[in-house]
């Protein structure tokens, strides 16, 4: 077990998720009252990251969703992809062709109930 004081000294050679690293980079925005330092800091020095400065938005490329809409639809299908679905990849491309990925192997888990999605069903149970 870590505790808080653990994490800031060892900042520099835990193993953070990605999404976490993305975070304390500023990739989502500043939450208010900033950064926890040193963590920010030790994080993104040993990965050789520099911080985003300003609006995270500002610095995107321009995204064409007609475009992009019309290759997602090629890829998973007319039904597949929905507008929302569009803003899901222009935003999140990478946790987005996981997500399709997970569906095309277990389908759409959305309509189980949520002790079933977490609880795994046993061979011959019925819902």
């Amino acid at each position: 077990d870590l505790s808080a004081i653990d994490v800031s000294e060892q900042a520099d050679t835990l193993a953070f998720p990605q999404s976490v690293v993305q975070y304390l980079r500023g990739e989502i925005g500043i939450p208010p009252g900033g950064f926890p330092e040193p963590l920010r800091t030790k994080v993104l020095e040993s990965r050789g990251l520099e911080p985003v400065e300003g609006r995270p938005g500002a610095s995107l490329k321009a995204y064409n969703f007609e475009d992009a809409e019309e290759q997602l639809k090629s890829t998973y299908g007319d039904r597949a992809i929905s507008p929302k679905e569009t803003l899901s990849h222009a935003l999140y491309p990478d946790v987005f062709i996981d997500w399709k990925n997970f569906q095309s192997v277990y389908g759409e888990v959305g309509v189980l109930p949520t002790h079933i999605f977490l609880n795994p069903m046993k061979e011959g149970d019925e819902i």
